[in-house]
């Protein structure tokens, strides 16, 4: 009985230590939350900072607002992507998606939040 109640506790330790370890804290997710402005896109479809900045100016802009409760608003050059959430998985990597796309996001150490997905790294800065 003894070593049955050992090797439970040792399960439930280990159990709880996984699932500890699968969710960001909210100290990693305050690193993430708020909202941010597009400055560059690398890869194939790279967009210039130039350009991004010409695009500001004539109303066309990528925001992203990444909120407390997970949920996340999108909106591409003027049009909201519709349903997104996000979630840190440790201080400086999460993940990000929406209806029919997923994306890694990373914090770079610059003050920068990258959305990666595939080849394509959409660079952004805190708005405002």
């Amino acid at each position: 009985m003894k070593k049955r109640l050992i090797g439970f506790l040792a399960v439930l330790a280990v159990l709880c230590a996984t699932l500890i370890g699968c969710g960001g804290s909210a100290e990693d997710r305050a690193n993430f939350i708020g909202d941010w402005e597009l400055v560059s896109i690398a890869g194939p479809n790279e967009v210039s900072a130039e350009d991004i900045k010409t695009m500001k100016e004539a109303g066309l802009t990528v925001d992203l607002s990444l909120n407390e409760d997970g949920s996340a608003v999108f909106v591409l050059f003027g049009e909201d992507q519709g349903d997104c959430s996000w979630k840190a998985e440790s201080a400086s990597a999460g993940s990000f998606e929406t209806e029919d796309q997923y994306a890694d996001l990373e914090l770079d150490g610059e003050g920068q939040l990258l959305l990666v997905q595939g080849d394509d790294v959409m660079t952004f800065v805190r708005a405002d």
